[in-house]
């Protein structure tokens, strides 16, 4: 069973507020511009940690129900957002299912159909609730909430200055894609 990472299940909540359904078209670093951009409230080509605690906020308040500072798992909704790419995977298994029933061809072994595992994706609130929960007080607090956030941003700050800018993003899409690159090299060696 693959887990899911809290800093993903929380850029899928905050991605899902942020991107328009046409963007999963777009490769996952266009994504990650448009996110930039959303997240550079006045436009200066610098995110800084004010402006992604504001976005973060944003999205705490609105699952926040009772504005108590907390979220509880009664506040999150039944059914949690997908990810954009989360997206793209089921409608891909969809279209590849189609494909193989077009062609009246079967499948090896026992699948979950992709609805049902759409279905199963969607109702991770949970396990949400376990990782983000640090202290275990049954409760997410803001600064718990966007704890993997900030952590990203520390890895995009490169000079450590608290501000992102345009230029360190890059820089840190380049870093992010070799050192994919290269734990998928070792992952695969034999």
């Amino acid at each position: 069973m693959k887990k899911i990472p809290i800093a993903m299940t929380l850029t899928c909540i905050l991605s899902a507020s942020l991107l328009a359904q046409d963007d999963a078209r777009h490769e996952p670093r266009e994504r990650a511009k448009e996110v930039f951009r959303q997240l550079d409230v006045n436009n200066d080509q610098v995110v800084t940690h004010d402006e992604l605690m504001l976005e973060a906020q944003k999205k705490f308040v609105e699952f926040d129900q009772n504005n108590n500072g907390a979220i509880t798992l009664g506040e999150l909704p039944e059914k949690m957002p997908l990810s954009p790419r989360a997206e793209r995977r089921i409608a891909h298994m969809k279209d590849r299912a189609d494909a193989r029933q077009q062609a009246g061809a079967q499948r090896r072994g026992p699948r979950m159909p992709p609805d049902e595992r759409a279905e199963k994706m969607r109702s991770t609130r949970i396990k949400f609730m376990a990782r983000m929960d640090k202290n275990g007080d049954e409760q997410v607090n803001l600064e718990e909430f966007a704890a993997p956030l900030v952590n990203r941003f520390k890895r995009g700050d490169i000079n450590g200055d608290g501000e992102v800018t345009t230029a360190e993003f890059e820089q840190s899409l380049e870093q992010r894609k070799y050192k994919r690159r290269g734990k998928l090299a070792t992952k695969y060696r034999r």
